[in-house]
């Protein structure tokens, strides 16, 4: 009857501690996954739970310190009246089934397998499982056993107090102190848990995109978003109103930079708008327009190194559509405008006279017409390689530093590159336009970077 009743002693306790330990790690779980905005406008509207909870997120280093105190204490206890109950009944089971074993023997097999039976039973179902349950559940479960949660605190209070004042103590004397915040979220982390959010399906790859795009922004400068002046639609002070407005009416823009003798000397911009109403007086139309009074406007010049977050701002604030890019030697490097700044965040902005200009056009047979000012980047993302990091930022750049010389005009020729074929297809003003870009099948695969044709 003794061992009977030890044994049932200890079960009984190991069920209510293992219950004590799910209670306080299941809480734990979800408190620190629960949201913490929604909890906060239940208690604004008065909840009493949400108060308590919210007091719990609020204080997570107290609540931490409260569950793995409690946690101790279920363990000391396990170990004095349930591994105890335990041992003695597979002790007595072990000699009355082996006879001649020995008591020393039967003992210590009988407590390890007392404490192996214990610690797997507490920890699994006591902290494991509870755990998880916590996490994949938090809203349920953080107000199922907050008020629970809540008694046992109080009822252990003067112990968790006394716990959290000599750990405050001691960490104190290493120049810790022990009100210091945890440190904020990194940027690395927001990515991480934006990409991992995309996986699992809770946020569109267009959402995640976007929220990456905002992480990047601050990071760019005008040089990394701006129209190269290869590229730059300008107009030449000289031209009269009448070729002017015939020039623009052509264009897909609304604003062109004006340059007296070359790119490098911009004195304006002229605004469609006010060159159609310039048109209106047949006097002005055989003028040219830097001699219109009030028909250029003043252009406004940034450096190239220019952070676009705050090049944003300020146009923002300055109601500016177009500022100039100036590099270093003060020459025009290109041309910003507030368009080009917001298709860093929600991607590329198509209007009804824009034209699909897509720098990689993937054809139906698994190749690609790439053109040459295509940026590395995108070349990276559509053929999933790595090129390495050098000083080229476009395929143009990339395909010249292969050949090692500008290519001559018209000059047809072929690159291979980590599996890939490189056809030129075309060159015009020293620069590779178009490239048309196939997969080299495996038997051709060749180890190293092949050029033809460079003679």
């Amino acid at each position: 009857m003794a061992e009977g009743g030890s044994l049932v002693d200890g079960i009984t306790f190991l069920i209510i501690l293992t219950a004590l330990d799910a209670i306080m790690f299941g809480f734990g779980a979800a408190a620190q996954s629960i949201s913490e905005m929604e909890v906060s406008l239940k208690a604004q509207e008065g909840d009493r739970k949400s108060l308590r909870l919210l007091r719990f997120i609020e204080n997570p280093s107290y609540l931490i310190a409260a569950v793995h105190t409690i946690s101790m204490l279920t363990g000391i206890t396990a170990g004095m009246f349930t591994v105890t109950g335990i041992r003695g009944f597979l002790a007595g089971l072990m000699i009355r089934g082996i006879p001649a074993i020995n008591t020393n023997v039967s003992d210590a097999v009988s407590l390890v397998l007392a404490v192996f039976s214990v610690m797997f039973i507490m920890l699994a179902f006591g902290v494991l499982i509870p755990k998880r349950i916590g996490i994949k559940r938090c809203n349920q479960l953080a107000y199922f056993l907050v008020s629970p949660v809540n008694f046992i605190i109080v009822l252990f209070s003067p112990f968790i107090w006394l716990v959290v004042k000599f750990g405050e103590n001691v960490v104190s004397v290493f120049g810790i102190s022990p009100f210091d915040e945890a440190e904020d979220v990194t940027e690395e982390e927001i990515i991480y848990m934006v990409n991992e959010g995309h996986e699992q399906g809770v946020l569109q790859a267009s959402e995640a995109q976007m929220i990456n795009n905002i992480i990047e922004f601050a990071d760019k400068e005008a040089k990394d978003i701006m129209t190269h002046r290869k590229n730059m639609i300008a107009l030449d002070g000289e031209m009269t109103l009448d070729d002017a407005l015939a020039f623009i009416l052509n264009q897909r823009n609304s604003r062109f930079p004006v340059y007296d003798g070359n790119l490098d000397n911009i004195i304006g911009v002229l605004h469609l708008k006010n060159a159609m109403k310039s048109y209106s007086h047949p006097e002005m139309r055989g003028m040219s327009i830097m001699e219109i009074e009030g028909l250029v406007r003043e252009a406004d010049f940034i450096p190239e190194t220019r952070n676009i977050n705050l090049l944003f701002k300020n146009m923002q604030s300055q109601n500016m559509h177009m500022v100039i890019v100036v590099d270093e030697y003060g020459q025009t490097a290109g041309l910003v405008a507030m368009e080009d700044i917001l298709e860093e965040i929600v991607g590329n902005i198509m209007d009804e006279y824009d034209i699909d200009d897509s720098n990689i056009i993937e054809q139906s047979d698994e190749t690609f017409m790439m053109e040459g000012s295509t940026p590395l980047e995108e070349v990276e993302l559509a053929l999933g390689l790595q090129f390495e990091d050098e000083d080229y930022e476009t395929l143009n750049g990339f395909l010249i530093s292969k050949i090692d010389r500008i290519p001559e005009e018209d000059e047809v020729f072929e690159i291979e590159h980590e599996g890939y074929r490189f056809h030129i297809m075309s060159v015009e003003n020293k620069m590779i336009r178009s490239v048309h870009v196939s997969r080299i099948a495996e038997e051709k695969n060749q180890p190293a970077d092949t050029t033809e044709d460079e003679e």
